[in-house]
């Protein structure tokens, strides 16, 4: 079992997450700071790990499972030698006060603290397998067409940083327009 010593929280949203470094329960060592939820973000990101001294081997990166907004920064830091760490969203909350002041900041500490006080029972995350993902990401980053029950049509477009990994899926390197 790895011994993790830095556990870095992370709220994520569709355009940015916030993200801090904590080593103990209640021990903020990295204020949190605001990254694009994009592949530029995920790149100063890993900068800013790297730059604050957190080695791939000894550290945990936790987020709350929020679907596509999630999946395009956990596939990123897998790729880079991360543990990531994707809970339940009703886990962490239910181990935190109610607050009426909720922040993206204070959020993010307290994933950071959640995965600190309960790292052996992370749900550590890995991506899925190769041939699911061949059948799964042409029709997820296909845009869906459905028709509500009041008869209009709308279009729902992929998430853009998605988007950028499946086009580096299917070519081999990434597609700077």
């Amino acid at each position: 079992m790895t011994t993790f010593v830095s556990f870095v929280g992370v709220d994520i949203a569709s355009a940015s997450f916030m993200a801090c470094i904590g080593t103990t329960p209640r021990k903020v060592r990295v204020k949190p700071v605001q990254f694009e939820n994009a592949e530029d973000g995920f790149v100063s990101f890993l900068g800013w790990l790297q730059e604050h001294h957190l080695k791939a081997a000894s550290t945990v990166v936790c987020m709350e499972a929020t679907g596509v907004y999630s999946e395009g920064l956990a596939y990123f830091l897998h790729a880079s030698g991360y543990t990531v760490a994707v809970e339940p969203p009703l886990n962490i909350q239910r181990k935190f006060p109610v607050n009426a002041s909720k922040t993206d900041e204070l959020d993010c500490q307290y994933i950071a603290e959640y995965a600190c006080r309960y790292r052996d029972k992370l749900s550590l995350w890995k991506p899925r397998a190769d041939i699911l993902e061949q059948v799964k990401g042409p029709v997820d980053h296909a845009p869906v067409l459905f028709r509500p029950v009041d008869g209009t049509q709308e279009c729902l477009a992929c998430h853009p940083a998605q988007e950028s990994l499946f086009r580096t899926c299917q070519t081999g390197s990434p597609d700077h327009d």
